[in-house]
């Protein structure tokens, strides 16, 4: 879906600016719901005895979400570290 939005340049600029509006959390209330929804998926675990439940959320969400962690990466990682390894921290949590 995303790939076939970017393909058209009218297209790209109005996802860019969603992407935009998502980060800065300055969409109305009404749309949230919308991009804050997940699909569910129950895994199969311990050959059955269980079901581990993931959730798939919304791509134009996940993606400014990317984007924002991506923005802020080095910073985190100063501020975190040595205390926090799971950031930028190749092998950090073993």
């Amino acid at each position: 879906m995303v790939k076939t939005l970017s393909g058209d340049p009218e297209c790209l600029s109005g996802l860019a600016l969603l992407l935009q509006d998502i980060t800065n959390g300055t969409l109305p209330r009404s749309i949230k719901p919308f991009l804050l929804s997940s699909n569910l998926i129950g895994l199969d675990k311990n050959q059955g005895q269980s079901v581990r439940p993931i959730a798939i959320g919304e791509v134009f969400y996940r993606i400014a979400a990317f984007r924002a962690q991506q923005a802020v990466r080095g910073v985190a990682c100063e501020k975190l570290h040595p205390i926090q390894l799971g950031i930028g921290t190749p092998n950090g949590c073993e």
